[in-house]
């Protein structure tokens, strides 16, 4: 009898083990690691909005199919993110990052803010203050995100943020 490791070592098959994203609960000097898997093509794209949000950086989606994204900085910027789906796989993988640093400067109007994103981050201050106020709301995202927010955006996402915590009741 043959003592060694287990069957899965022997069947000579290398095995990737890249990371799955969890999203951190501050994203702004995150590490993009090539081979992370995504289970969904909408979790990269939250990853990378919430990115440039907290970094407050000028990225925009080049590329946008059903096999590829394509995430890409202002142009005197070369950071680059190009995430594809896997063949047969509802997963998708991180394929390549280029530039890891940015070289370009802080923008104070991320234009990957929406008011669908921000109502979802409103949620738990609407459930603590259901009188939350519009000013209250554009001095949060200026203090937090260090972004600047329309009045109209604003209210958009308080709207959206007390439809998902009252739902139909109200």
């Amino acid at each position: 009898m043959v003592s060694g490791g287990s069957d899965s070592e022997d069947d000579g098959i290398a095995k990737n083990n890249f990371p799955t994203f969890k999203m951190p609960p501050k994203m702004t000097d995150y590490k993009w690691e090539v081979g992370t898997y995504f289970a969904m093509k909408q979790d990269f794209i939250d990853a990378v909005r919430t990115y440039a949000i907290h970094s407050g950086r000028p990225i925009k989606f080049k590329k946008n199919d059903k096999v590829r994204v394509r995430a890409v900085c202002k142009p005197p910027c070369q950071w680059n993110a190009f995430c594809a789906r896997l063949p047969d796989q509802e997963t998708w993988q991180l394929r390549k990052v280029w530039k890891g640093k940015h070289t370009c400067p802080r923008d104070f109007k991320v234009k990957l803010l929406s008011s669908k994103w921000l109502g979802t981050k409103l949620k738990p201050c609407v459930r603590e203050n259901p009188k939350l106020r519009i000013t209250d709301i554009m001095d949060k995202t200026q203090e937090k995100w260090k972004t600047s927010v329309t009045m109209t955006k604003a209210i958009r996402a308080r709207t959206m943020a007390f439809d998902a915590v009252d739902g139909s009741f109200r």
